[in-house]
């Protein structure tokens, strides 16, 4: 059985330079194991339950957390590479069953085996290292068998059953968009906005703009912003969280030193905001 997570450590009340203070009775965080960085968060809306993957850089050792929502509580972990060979990667959820595959060597883009674990009864349903995962297709998945470069192969999740797939001319990776869950919008220099969200992150939080920033308006009630700034050393990164008059509930830095931007950095999920401090520190923010 999967161990539980130790319990949600708190924050302390702080102050912004503009003397507004801020307090934390809104705020879930959890630390990853040591060494451990998140590369994946995905949202399962069906169970209430956020999923997160937690990568140890360097080494082939992978943790699974489940965390509910919108109570922000932990709820188990699973250890990935006890299983998986090489590096287990989170590639699909659907519905309850969540979709591994694994690369043997980080460097290289190959990837092998599929690998099936029910969320519900927290079990392996299905480990086959010949099978590899090609993409998701409605509630099923396209694989191949190694060794087979001729044919592809459906694999329908209800009943583990393995099909031949008709004759695929080409494969269309799409990007999936999942109901229920809000992303923000990507503001870059050129678009008009930007003057207005400079000047705002300006007389919030004192600070100057560099690069592209995130910005989402939740339900006209709050305003949620990821943007970065020039620090000691490349660019540090925050999250500024205001309600509909601009008065700040939320503010604080998330990230440090970076060399580039990433996307998509923060989403809305039952009313929580959802986002990463320092790569593994899960942070679960309350809009209501």
């Amino acid at each position: 059985m999967p161990a539980v997570l130790v319990q949600p450590f708190q924050c302390l009340i702080f102050e912004l330079k503009s003397g507004i203070k801020l307090s934390d009775s809104k705020l879930s965080s959890f630390l990853l194991h040591a060494q451990e960085q998140a590369i994946k968060v995905v949202p399962v809306q069906e169970l209430n339950t956020l999923l997160v993957q937690g990568v140890a850089q360097g080494k082939a050792e992978s943790t699974l957390y489940a965390f509910q929502l919108p109570s922000a509580k932990a709820l188990w972990e699973l250890s990935l590479h006890a299983l998986i060979p090489g590096w287990p990667s989170l590639q699909a959820v659907i519905e309850d069953k969540a979709c591994f595959t694994c690369f043997p060597d980080p460097s290289l883009p190959a990837t092998e085996g599929l690998y099936i674990y029910d969320l519900r009864k927290q079990q392996w349903i299905f480990k086959e290292k010949d099978w590899s995962f090609i993409k998701t297709e409605g509630k099923t998945i396209l694989m191949r068998k190694a060794g087979d470069e001729d044919h592809f192969y459906i694999l329908e999740l209800s009943s583990l059953s393995i099909n031949l797939s008709p004759k695929l001319k080409s494969i269309q990776l799409t990007k999936p968009s999942t109901k229920g869950i809000e992303y923000p919008y990507h503001i870059g220099e050129e678009n008009p906005l930007y003057v207005e969200l400079t000047a705002f992150i300006k007389e919030k939080a004192a600070h100057s703009l560099v690069g592209m920033v995130e910005y989402l308006e939740w339900k006209n009630e709050r305003i949620v912003v990821s943007y970065y700034i020039e620090g000691i050393k490349d660019w540090d990164q925050y999250m500024l969280i205001t309600d509909k008059d601009t008065h700040v509930l939320w503010h604080e830095r998330i990230d440090e030193q970076l060399k580039g931007m990433a996307l998509d950095v923060f989403m809305v999920v039952q009313q929580q905001c959802i986002y990463v401090k320092d790569k593994n520190q899960l942070r679960i923010y309350d809009l209501s």
